[in-house]
């Protein structure tokens, strides 16, 4: 099974091509630049495939990064996907995290921080995804459903962050808290990795529904606005 790997939730777009039934990323491309997404990701696509021999006609399925992350970015990624449905009506769909996926199985922290703004951003760990606001000098998370509650030291707790947050970090030290920052493009490959083998283990469906973004917080106007109020 022949699956495009699409996520421009992060930063730059990246992109990779994968035998799903051997589990093996065949071709990767990792670019740093947000603004590659919206300026050439048919052109990016097209590259990839040509590397390997292939065109859209023979891929069965697209595996795409609907969040959380940046709002345009997931805009600019689904866009792209719908666009390829109304072209190759055939393809099929699965919904996936960078972010999600990543924390899974990259073990050296516990939680994964990907910042947003100067005050808030994302959080996962290997069982869940949502909100850091750090607006009232706390690291506070948030998840849909649930009470938010401030992340404290303790002998156990590991956090990465991919990029670096001068906030977080200044709010780590006076709490206690090592903040281990890994630059997004340096970890690319295990996000595209782990998008993979995430779909792997869900059993390889793939779905004729569009994916649909996953929005965690208000956009940064819509907070800023919320302040001003």
């Amino acid at each position: 099974m022949l699956i495009l790997l699409l996520d421009t939730s992060l930063k730059g777009p990246l992109l990779a091509l994968a035998d799903a039934s051997s589990g093996r990323l065949l071709d990767v491309e990792i670019r740093h630049n947000p603004q590659e997404a919206a300026a050439g990701l048919p052109h990016l696509v097209q590259e990839l495939l040509t590397r390997q021999n292939k065109t859209l006609d023979q891929v069965d399925g697209v595996i795409v990064g609907t969040g959380p992350g940046s709002f345009t970015g997931i805009k600019i990624g689904l866009a792209f996907v719908y666009g390829l449905r109304r072209g190759y009506p055939k393809l099929g769909f699965y919904a996936s995290s960078a972010l999600g996926c990543f924390a899974r199985v990259a073990l050296e922290a516990n939680t994964w921080i990907l910042p947003a703004t100067a005050t808030h951003g994302y959080f996962a760990t290997r069982y869940e995804v949502g909100v850091v606001n750090l607006e009232l000098d706390r690291i506070s998370l948030e998840v849909p459903g649930q009470e938010p509650h401030s992340l404290a030291a303790s002998g156990s707790l590991r956090i990465g962050c991919l990029g670096d947050w001068p906030r977080l970090n200044d709010l780590g030290r006076s709490r206690g808290i090592i903040i281990h920052s890994s630059p997004i493009e340096a970890r690319a490959y295990e996000m595209l990795n782990a998008m993979l083998q995430d779909f792997i283990a869900n059993s390889c469906k793939l779905s004729d529904v569009l994916p649909m973004p996953q929005y965690l917080r208000k956009s940064a106007p819509e907070e800023k606005a919320d302040r001003k109020a």
